[in-house]
Order: C-alpha cells, then sequence, then structure tokens
C-alpha cells in the first residue's frame, strides 16, 4: 500500500509529511540482524524525518532537536553523532546484536548512540527494526531510499 510516495526504477520516492509504504508481511524484526540501504535527504531541515517506524518505534534520517540521524523507542530518544548531507546518496548500515545497535555511514562507524534525556543511562541500545511503515503517517522522510536489505 502506498500513500503519498512513489517507485521509481527501484528507488521508493517519499514525500514527506504523510508518506508511506506498508510492506504487508514484516512489522518488526529484533536483534540480532543488519540492515543495509542508501537513503538521500531532499531538504536540509531540523524536522523530524522518519524512515521505518512501527508501534515499537522509529528510526529517524533526522531527529526532532538534534538534527542528527536517530532513532525513538520506550518514549526516549536517541541520537548518532550524524547529520545526514542533502541531497546526496549515503549508505547505511545498521548492526543490531543483543542489548547493542552499531551504525556505519558509508563504511565509517559513527559514535552513538546517546539517550537525548538522561544519557547517562544509555548503556543498553537494543532497537527492533520497526517495519511496519517505511515511511511516516505524519513526518516520514522527504527523500528516497532504494537497495535495502535486512540480514540475520
Amino acid at each position: 500500500m502506498l500513500q503519498n510516495a512513489e517507485i521509481k526504477k527501484n528507488v521508493l520516492h517519499l514525500k514527506g509529511e504523510k508518506s508511506y509504504v506498508k510492506p504487508q508481511l514484516v512489522k518488526n524484526i529484533g536483534p540480532d540482524y543488519i540492515a543495509e540501504f542508501e537513503v538521500k535527504v531532499n531538504e536540509d531541515s531540523k524536522q523530524e524525518q522518519v524512515l521505518f517506524s512501527s508501534h515499537t518505534g522509529s528510526f529517524k534520517i533526522v531527529q526532532n532537536k538534534t538534527g542528527q540521524v536517530g532513532f525513538s523507542r520506550d518514549g526516549f530518544d536517541y541520537s548518532f553523532n550524524y547529520t545526514a548531507p542533502e541531497d546526496q546518496w549515503i549508505k547505511i548500515k545498521l548492526i543490531a546484536k543483543g542489548r547493542t545497535l552499531k551504525l556505519f555511514f558509508d563504511g565509517e562507524k559513527i559514535e552513538g548512540p546517546t539517550r537525548n534525556k538522561y544519557p547517562e543511562t544509555a548503556r543498553f541500545n537494543t532497537f527492533i527494526l520497526p517495519l511496519e511503515y517505511i515511511g511516516h503517517k505524519d513526518n516520514a522522510l522527504n527523500g528516497a531510499l532504494r537497495n535495502l536489505k535486512i540480514s540475520r
């Protein structure tokens, strides 16, 4: 199911705000997994831009308040020390193993994640990859996604 989104030449184009694809087979993938994909942000923004979302949380190319890549779960926001460049394809790799989540951009490991509120308690950063929606019902990525691959 597509909502305010389109697929052209194997690239998913999300248009911000209410824009998503709702896959029918998988809603979430728990650790241990490796998710790899390429993403492009169409505009520089401090406004939240969600790439993957479900009732368990969301993975954001632009985290609310920090403007950095991050995720939200259990009422907390986490940010990595990386801001996605505008109008440029970047390769992202997420490795969730046990109680940790590692993030790589174009092969380089990024520091974090840090819990934005109470950072001293962010020792464990388990993250279930939310795939109920690629995009979001309110704050979707304004950009594009290609070459999504998830393995265990």
